[in-house]
């Protein structure tokens, strides 16, 4: 009986006791799985989450938290707010929305999650919806992956081709493509500028189509085209090209074949060098007018460095007798008189340490024919070609020179001529006027040493001694009778005194003097307040000459002897022309006079 109903029991049993062992095994097959799935979840570059239709995290992959500095733990429950960005967190809830009511995937949405750390990380998010065993939503399923980087190198990317389409958009040439046809592509601001059309006028049309190649241009644009056909750059090269308004310009061009997007096109720059031709034609109109200066001048031009002539014009060689290959073949110094050497050496050698020295000097030089000529020479201190030199300018003066030393005797022959004739009116004054005799020459030596005193020059001096030594002269016209009168004069008699000043003028007006002299001796008796004669003059209106013998004649007048009085001495002329310092006479002329007597540099010397 029992081993019946064990028989029974273990009939029933075994079967259960197999399917137990088969549950167990599938259990362990399930957690193999699940630990696979979790370790490949964990593990993968992908991040695996899932989320309540709250958002409220209920699985986070170990690789979601990593990615975002948090544990798994610290993740569990909270809500997407928890990571995500405030002003995204409309956005995302549209996006969830949308999946849940649709039904259908999100397949990757732009999603910025914030890190533990604070910093941002760009992710796109895949949603699916979740659902329990009897099919009903309980939540979402999301694979997100980190694109940061991509989205860094995007950025980069970005900011480098807006970079490079500003450079390129704001070059100061004109850059355009065109492929192997000759129909445009793309073109810049620059090249709208300078071919006048917009470049949507432009683009997808062939040059030959838009007409802006004139005749004279066409051919050279097409070998270009074919040597950039045959895979060659090209440039720079010069063609014409018409605007839009009809005007021709010039333009240089360099052309580069390179590929784009699977094809060869060209790239080309261009630039318009109208102002460069313009500057071009204006140079070599200069330097042909200068040249013809140079070769033309009158002197000789030409530059000096270590010594020899490097650069000469022609007229050099006309000066010298030389040619041109000769005077640059030996040292400069050899070309000098051997008397003026030391000279000319000396002058280079300061010039070139930077002292100051007068621009002109004159010398000798030594022709071919062994001739020579004087020359004159202003030299200037120069770069040439990046060394020290000196620009020189060579007159040649020699019938300069010729005609000066021949004026040189005229003028010592009239200046002989001259002084005779003014001795000789000395000493008629003198025969006429024997109590005067000897005031023209003592007026003369103070007048003089008043002007020396004030640094006349010495030309200004020589005339102002023609004037003193005759300032007299016009007093051959007034009776004898009246010039030694030993009393007073009359009204009449004072008057014919005062008429001398005039005749003086008239006398020696007619005679080959400066106009100086004369101008002197008619105004010697002027005074400052005009109460002078013969015509009253004031101040600036009275010559400085006539000036400086008013004071003389004033002062050797008072110091002498005349026949109405006899000497009164220097010391009472001193006082007359102190008293009257600018009233009667010039205030510099009186200083000039009293320096020279109160310090002894002058006296009068019997005559």
């Amino acid at each position: 009986m029992r081993t019946h109903t064990e028989r029974k029991l273990k009939n029933v049993l075994g079967p259960v006791r197999a399917d137990l062992s088969r549950v167990e095994e599938l259990k362990d097959k399930l957690s193999q799985s699940e630990e696979r799935y979790r370790t490949i979840l964990d593990q993968m570059q992908d991040s695996y989450y899932e989320v309540d239709l709250a958002g409220n995290y209920t699985f986070v992959s170990e690789s979601a938290g990593h990615s975002l500095g948090y544990s798994r733990e610290e993740m569990m429950g909270k809500n997407y707010r928890f990571t995500a960005l405030e002003e995204d967190t409309e956005s995302i809830f549209a996006i969830f929305n949308g999946v849940y009511r649709t039904g259908k995937p999100n397949r990757g949405f732009p999603h910025r999650i914030r890190h533990k750390d604070g910093s941002i990380i760009f992710s796109e998010v895949s949603v699916d919806l979740k659902r329990d065993e009897q099919g009903v939503i309980t939540g979402f399923k999301c694979v997100n992956r980190d694109i940061t980087g991509r989205r860094q190198m995007e950025e980069e990317l970005r900011e480098s081709e807006e970079l490079f389409r500003t450079l390129l958009e704001n070059a100061p040439d004109g850059v355009y493509m065109n492929d192997l046809e000759g129909n445009f592509l793309y073109g810049n601001r620059k090249c709208e500028e300078i071919i006048g059309y917009e470049r949507g006028e432009l683009i997808g049309k062939n040059f030959l189509e838009l007409n802006i190649l004139p005749e004279n241009s066409l051919a050279r644009a097409a070998q270009l085209l074919q040597d950039n056909i045959n895979g060659k750059s090209t440039g720079p090269d010069e063609l014409e090209l018409i605007k839009k308004d009809g005007r021709r310009i010039p333009i240089e061009i360099n052309t580069n074949v390179v590929p784009r997007k699977g094809q060869t096109v060209v790239l080309a720059f261009v630039r318009d060098i109208t102002e460069r031709k313009y500057t071009e034609v204006a140079l070599q109109n200069s330097e042909e007018k200068y040249r013809n200066l140079f070769d033309n001048a009158s002197e000789a031009i030409f530059v000096a460095q270590a010594g020899k002539i490097v650069f000469l014009n022609p007229r050099a060689s006309c000066i010298s007798g030389y040619s041109s290959e000769e005077l640059m073949a030996s040292p400069f110094i050899e070309f000098i008189h051997p008397d003026d050497r030391e000279l000319v050496t000396d002058r280079h050698l300061r010039r070139l340490k930077g002292e100051e020295l007068p621009p002109l000097y004159e010398f000798r030089i030594i022709q071919k024919n062994g001739g020579t000529r004087w020359a004159e020479l202003h030299a200037v201190v120069i770069s040439w070609e990046s060394k020290q030199a000196t620009l020189n300018f060579l007159e040649d003066i020699t019938e300069r020179k010729l005609a000066e030393e021949k004026l040189g005797k005229s003028y010592k022959s009239l200046k002989k001529t001259l002084n005779d004739a003014i001795e000789t009116m000395v000493k008629i004054v003198e025969m006429r006027d024997p109590y005067t005799a000897g005031h023209q020459r003592k007026v003369a030596d103070l007048a003089i040493a008043i002007a020396k005193e004030m640094k006349f020059e010495d030309s200004e001096i020589e005339q102002l001694k023609m004037a003193a030594l005759i300032h007299d002269i016009g007093k051959i016209y007034v009776p004898t009778d009246i010039l030694n009168k030993p009393g007073k004069l009359s009204e009449i008699e004072l008057q014919l005194i005062k008429s001398h000043s005039q005749y003086g003028y008239d006398i020696v007006r007619g005679m080959n003097c400066p106009c100086s002299v004369a101008q002197a001796i008619l105004q010697h008796h002027e005074r400052l307040d005009g109460s002078g004669y013969p015509n009253r003059l004031k101040g600036e209106d009275t010559l400085l000459e006539a000036k400086i013998l008013a004071v003389a004649d004033v002062v050797e007048a008072i110091a002498s002897h005349r026949p109405y009085r006899p000497a009164q001495g220097v010391h009472i002329a001193m006082e007359e022309i102190s008293k009257n310092k600018g009233k009667l006479y010039d205030p510099d002329v009186v200083d000039a006079c009293l320096k020279l007597f109160t310090s002894g540099k002058f006296e009068f010397k019997p005559i």
